[in-house]
């Protein structure tokens, strides 16, 4: 029996790179919880400029210890369809959506 967690942290995002910066660097910095799962990191993008794009990439060459999946859309297809896009994608059954103004919690001992 596999005790591995198996996580997919979704992230839906529009227009805020300096949100989503500091959400991807709350993921990253779990470190505990890097290194004991298999975790994927799925973000979809709405945005309407390419700075998100240019930022998730340069992330994505930096993160290369787990999965990150980078769904750029082509035209803002709206929030609700943009987290269905995120559900649709995912590989694990357990999931988190971590929106890209949200961050998570790190505490530095146990």
């Amino acid at each position: 029996m596999n005790t591995t967690p198996l996580i997919s942290i979704l992230v839906p995002t529009y227009n805020r790179v300096q949100y989503l910066k500091e959400c991807l660097e709350s993921i990253v910095i779990q470190v505990w919880f890097c290194k004991n799962s298999e975790l994927e990191l799925v973000i979809s993008d709405n945005s309407e400029s390419n700075d998100t794009a240019i930022f998730v990439w340069k992330f994505i060459s930096q993160n290369t210890n787990f999965p990150i999946t980078y769904i750029r859309n082509n035209t803002n297809i709206g929030m609700v369809p943009n987290w269905n896009q995120l559900l649709n994608v995912k590989k694990w059954k357990y999931f988190i959506f971590l929106s890209d103004d949200d961050k998570f919690y790190y505490q530095s001992s146990l």
